[in-house]
């Protein structure tokens, strides 16, 4: 949870949203014990002083004869009852009825076993609602599934949706809301699962992309999502900042790429310490032909896909780039900053390492890895010099790929062409050997510091030292 405050703070601008269902609500999809009829949602700033129903599979109460006197009334009756004073800040969801308006409803307020008030009028604006069916708390079966009106529609910026590991779940997905967090659990909303126990989306090669965003940023935190026909993910709209976050998330297998643009032009991604492999296109698509599309990649696995990081504009830290058959990172715009990556065995002929379109302006090419690759290391697509303005292209090591070392430029005054001597690269393990430790750029200014990074993404710690922490990718 505090990764996803963390990277909600770096939005520099959060529009408000304003909507029956508040910005603090959160949602609970079960996909095997849930229902779709159920209130499936809580206003965790209400429900502190009540009891939160949406944490459970079954509902905690069901009505039939739900009933208001007219239009825009809000005060909803049931002469079975049931209602407690606990059900504030939770939601119901009216399933159908006489007038009744389908949707997902929250009790503001109690006033006996008979009468709750609503958030707004349950009613279709013609009359009263009659024998109007509904259900309060238990959890939701799908996103966007609902016969009528689904959790997505649902949907408020700012909402988080908690995804028990229950059965994989099918169902492609559109949210046209931004700033929505989506995070999977195991048993426990706070356990941060990692492999298998992590919930799955599986569109079993079913058509179309698995999830597309139309607004703002999506929060993906501790998910699979495998087997789309088309793109694990998808963007549906231009100049309105589409895009995706991913935290500790696997894009698995799609049929496309594992996220695409769509040809829509401000759109973006971000990988955190997550893993795109077995695409049939890039692992990042984004748009080209303005220079628009933004990949930010921290700590990642990107192998086996019909190509790496594909986009306008890159940053990249710490990945491991390995075995796509198109370029590890190709780039058609400026301002990139690779650093620290192990890009290895992208393999064909003329695939390169790291493939820059252009002579632009160029910040930070440095303590990359480059190696086995079927074309360059790094290539330039026309001439480039490392003046001031290119910054720094150094500290790279340019190890047995195919074409040479660097196209349409000269390796810098510390660049290396050392075998890296990983522990298992067949496995995925890119620890380096000794030729390579601490010859990476880390210099601190007026010696406040002293230090060297390893080259490449894998930064281990030698004997003796602290206990070595490490991320298994499954």
């Amino acid at each position: 949870m505090n990764k996803i405050l963390l990277l909600i703070s770096m939005i520099a601008f959060i529009p408000m949203s304003y909507g029956a269902i508040p910005a603090d609500a959160v949602w609970e999809m079960r996909s095997t014990t849930g229902d779709n009829t159920n209130g499936a949602c809580v206003d965790k700033s209400v429900v502190a002083g009540t009891t939160d129903y949406s944490q459970q599979a079954a509902a905690q109460l069901s009505l039939t004869d739900l009933a208001t006197t007219g239009a825009a009334v809000t005060t909803l009756t049931s002469a079975t009852g049931g209602f407690t004073s606990q059900m504030v800040g939770n939601c119901l969801r009216i399933n159908s009825g006489t007038n009744a308006t389908v949707g997902y409803y929250m009790i503001t307020a109690y006033t006996d076993t008979n009468t709750v008030t609503l958030d707004r009028a349950p009613d279709d604006a013609v009359g009263g609602v009659a024998s109007g069916a509904g259900k309060v708390g238990g959890a939701t079966a799908s996103i966007d599934s609902q016969t009528t009106s689904t959790l997505a529609d649902a949907l408020i910026g700012g909402n988080i949706i908690y995804i028990k590991n229950e059965a994989g779940w099918s169902e492609n997905i559109t949210i046209g809301v931004g700033y929505i967090a989506w995070v999977g659990y195991n048993s426990t909303r706070t356990d941060a699962p990692t492999g298998s126990d992590r919930p799955v989306l599986d569109l079993n090669s079913g058509a179309g992309d698995a999830i597309v965003t139309t607004a703002g940023g999506q929060f993906l935190q501790n998910l699979i999502i495998r087997e789309a026909g088309g793109d694990c993910l998808g963007h549906g709209a231009s100049y309105i900042g589409t895009g995706f976050h991913l935290i500790n998330t696997r894009l698995s297998t799609c049929g496309a790429a594992g996220v695409s643009s769509n040809n829509y032009r401000r759109a973006w991604v971000g990988l955190y310490y997550s893993e795109i492999d077995g695409c049939t296109t890039s692992a990042t698509n984004m748009y080209q032909g303005n220079n628009e599309g933004k990949v930010f990649s921290i700590g990642s696995d990107i192998h086996g896909n019909a190509g790496g990081l594909r986009g306008g504009a890159i940053t990249a830290y710490f990945n491991n780039i390995y075995d796509n058959t198109a370029d590890g990172i190709w780039t058609s715009g400026h301002g990139h900053i690779l650093f620290a990556n192990t890009i290895d065995g992208n393999t064909g002929v003329g695939v390169d390492g790291i493939s820059a379109t252009g002579g632009g302006t160029v910040n930070i090419i440095s303590n990359n890895i480059m190696s086995n690759n079927g074309g360059y290391g790094l290539r330039f697509s026309s001439a480039i010099s490392y003046e001031p303005l290119e910054s720094l292209i150094d500290y790279n090591d340019y190890y047995l790929n195919a074409s040479g070392t660097v196209d349409n430029g000269t390796p810098n005054t510390h660049s290396l062409t050392l075998n890296p001597t990983f522990t298992d690269a067949d496995n995925g393990d890119f620890s380096i050997g000794t030729n390579l430790k601490a010859k990476g750029f880390s210099d601190f200014p007026a010696g406040t510091s002293t230090g060297y990074l390893d080259l490449g993404a894998v930064q281990r710690e030698e004997s003796g030292g602290a206990t070595e922490h490490s991320y298994t990718f499954s």
